[in-house]
């Protein structure tokens, strides 16, 4: 890795200090030069600098202002400044640090201490930004689980209730109900327990994936068989629903991917589109050969989705869970895993939608995907993988 040059700026009235500061950082950084204070507060404003050798006596405004001044600016407070100074009582040295220093060197330099101070605070400077970043990626990390949970707690928790108060009606007041009734009840807690079914899947498939447990194991598949047996896991819904159903897919269409991920993608599609399809609607999927991309379209006559929500519909943050037009419930987990696999095929899915307008999902995916190394290594578990491919 290319080691990290820190862009220093070099404030002094006397051009010969400058240059004498430049001949002993000018090979291990980027040097700037400003030759009063006001010229060194618009340098600092226009650029971005990783360090500022400040001297403390120049006519105008002297370093202490100008550091003052620095540091009350959003966009340069976090600059280090160490003065450069031929005063050396204690008075002007806790004066330095109260106005934002963060050290300070005495003139006449010193090669050796200059280049150690400037290297240990741009160090320093370095060190914080990085240990901010990652403060910064732990805390969106938490906010997304904390809502990814939250989530998950409130689609638990409804097809877990429905179960509950069920069983319990069942179990007490068995011989008052009509066989009719008692089909009923067997329907719902059947449907339930296939919408909990489908949630831990793809909870287990989504943790999998971002552990990086999931790797692919490419075999060719053909597209319209995939396509075709997902939709035959719906049919029961497709018939109560009378929905009308047109399946158009190019002869051959085939791509070289994970069954279990390919599978996952198109099941999750397909039963979006069953679920927020009303009664007697339709829903169109097509498949051909663009160049060398397999392309997959599902439309549906459905309830739409709302313009502005489509950018966040791949976001784990702004997951909202959304009713079907039979009130089934829902995370949107699924189109996010979708999203993950079909990147990790090297495709791309697109959204068009409209609230009441129905929805379009274009979904394209490389007849031949290149996949690393890592991509191409042994699942973690083989047993694993036969877990979470089967059908839901």
């Amino acid at each position: 890795m290319e080691e990290k040059k820190g862009k220093i700026l070099i404030v002094d009235d006397v051009a010969q200090n400058i240059q004498l500061i430049a001949n002993f950082l000018k090979e291990d950084y980027q040097l700037a030069f400003a030759l009063s204070g006001k010229e060194a507060i618009s340098q600092t404003l226009q650029n971005s600098f990783d360090l500022i050798l400040l001297d403390i006596m120049m006519p105008e405004i002297d370093g202490f202002k100008v550091c003052e001044i620095l540091k009350a600016e959003k966009k340069t407070r976090e600059i280090p400044v160490i003065f450069l100074t031929a005063r050396t009582d204690s008075l002007s040295i806790k004066k330095g640090f109260e106005t934002g220093g963060v050290d300070y060197i005495t003139k006449p330099f010193n090669a050796s201490e200059l280049k150690a101070r400037v290297k240990t605070h741009l160090e320093l400077k370095w060190t914080k930004e990085a240990l901010e970043e990652k403060n910064q990626a732990l805390n969106q990390s938490n906010r997304v689980k904390d809502r990814f949970f939250s989530i998950i707690a409130h689609d638990l928790k409804s097809p877990l209730n429905t179960f509950v108060s069920i069983t319990n009606l069942m179990k007490e007041n068995y011989e008052d109900f009509s066989e009719e009734e008692r089909i009923d009840f067997l329907q719902s807690i059947s449907q339930h327990s296939q919408q909990l079914h489908k949630l831990l899947n793809n909870l287990l498939q989504w943790a999998m994936h971002q552990r990086g447990d999931l790797k692919v194991k490419p075999e060719e598949l053909f597209l319209k068989s995939v396509l075709e047996e997902n939709l035959h896991l719906y049919h029961q819904e497709i018939l109560r629903k009378k929905l009308r159903v047109q399946m158009d897919i190019e002869p051959g269409l085939k791509t070289l991917g994970d069954s279990a991920m390919i599978h996952t993608i198109f099941r999750n599609l397909i039963s979006n589109a069953v679920k927020f399809t009303p009664d007697r609607g339709q829903i169109i999927i097509q498949g051909r050969l663009q160049g060398e991309q397999a392309f997959i379209e599902i439309k549906d006559t459905g309830v739409g989705i709302r313009k502005e929500r489509i950018p966040n519909l791949f976001r784990l943050d702004h997951v909202s869970s959304t009713k079907g037009t039979n009130y089934e419930e829902g995370t949107g987990l699924g189109l996010i895993l979708c999203r993950e696999f079909i990147k990790f095929h090297k495709g791309d899915i697109e959204v068009e939608s409209g609230n009441n307008n129905g929805t379009n999902i274009r979904v394209t995916i490389p007849k031949k995907p290149e996949f690393s190394s890592e991509e191409l290594a042994a699942k973690v578990e083989e047993g694993e993988n036969e877990n979470i491919s089967g059908s839901f």
